[in-house]
């Protein structure tokens, strides 16, 4: 997802002829880490049902949401 973010901002800054705005990971990987502490107060340890927390988390982010207009909203951007 990450990737065609970037790939996505490159090719809309290239058409408006603008250099790409930065994507950040940092809203990501505070997801990733409040998926794991969620999954660590309920005594779920494996990482299997971590990672499964976190694909539902992001899957309902992304039906919710699409990947350019989260980008412009200044969630992803620096």
């Amino acid at each position: 997802a990450l990737r065609s973010l970037v790939f996505n901002e490159a090719r809309l800054a290239e058409k408006e002829g603008r250099d790409p705005k930065p994507i950040s990971t940092q809203s990501l990987v505070k997801e990733i880490l409040s998926s794991f502490d969620q999954c660590d107060k309920e005594g779920i340890t494996p990482i299997f049902f971590a990672g499964l927390n976190l694909f539902r988390k992001f899957n309902n982010w992304k039906i919710s949401r699409s990947e350019m207009s989260w980008t412009t909203s200044g969630h992803v951007l620096l």
